[in-house]
């Protein structure tokens, strides 16, 4: 996995890499979540130092409609990445749990 995101750091453009922090850094989702209607599901890492689950609990919080919830031990920011069949199983799921 650390090799993996070494060789991705080392072929990106420094000016690119700096940009898109720079945009990250600078988004701001607060006005657009009154506005989600849409069914949510939100999977986190246990370990996420970025996103802890503190941080994303807060965030459902302010959602207007319920949102399902899963945090994967082990994993940190990337689960996807860091337990793919477990985050693959749990977004299955969620997604057969979706009306129509």
């Amino acid at each position: 996995m650390v090799g993996l995101f070494e060789r991705l750091f080392e072929e990106q453009e420094p000016s690119t890499y700096l940009k898109s922090i720079e945009i990250l850094l600078g988004a701001d989702i607060t006005a657009a979540v009154p506005t989600i209607k849409v069914p949510c599901f939100v999977v986190g890492g246990a370990e996420d130092s970025y996103a802890p689950p503190e941080a994303l609990k807060a965030f459902i919080a302010q959602l207007p409609r319920p949102c399902q919830h899963e945090t994967l031990a082990g994993s940190a920011h990337m689960p996807f990445l860091e337990a793919p069949e477990a985050f693959a199983g749990i977004v299955e799921t969620f997604l057969d749990s979706l009306p129509g």
